[in-house]
């Protein structure tokens, strides 16, 4: 079972039993959508009953940023795409007005030798 912190100390004992009961909560959720097989959600259990508190602390904070990560990752996948086809357009936008202003350029340059 989990280390209880020397911060903790201070706490009633209810207040540490809920606390850790929903630390448990959390973490074995997030085990639960964060990994793919149950090997690895079985092995994460393993480990975190060996963590201490902060141990566990970071354990859930890394486990919450991979779950928000995968849950945006169709939205982030979706904002890149948009933002390579504004690059893509912008750049033959661009290119056009490039060529157009050396276009003119040239009839300018070719009345001016008339």
């Amino acid at each position: 079972m989990a280390k209880i912190s020397k911060n903790t100390a201070n706490a009633s004992e209810q207040e540490l039993i809920e606390t850790a009961e929903a630390r448990g909560r959390k973490l074995g959720w997030l085990i639960s959508q964060v990994f793919l097989n149950d090997e690895e959600k079985q092995a994460m259990l393993v480990l975190a009953e060996k963590m201490s508190s902060e141990q566990l602390d970071q354990l859930i904070g890394v486990l919450e940023q991979k779950y928000l990560q995968a849950q945006t990752k169709p939205v982030d996948d979706a904002y890149q795409a948009s933002m390579r086809q504004a690059q893509s357009d912008y750049i033959k936008q661009q290119s056009r007005l490039n060529q157009g202003t050396l276009n003119k350029l040239k009839d300018l340059e070719q009345q001016i030798n008339k």
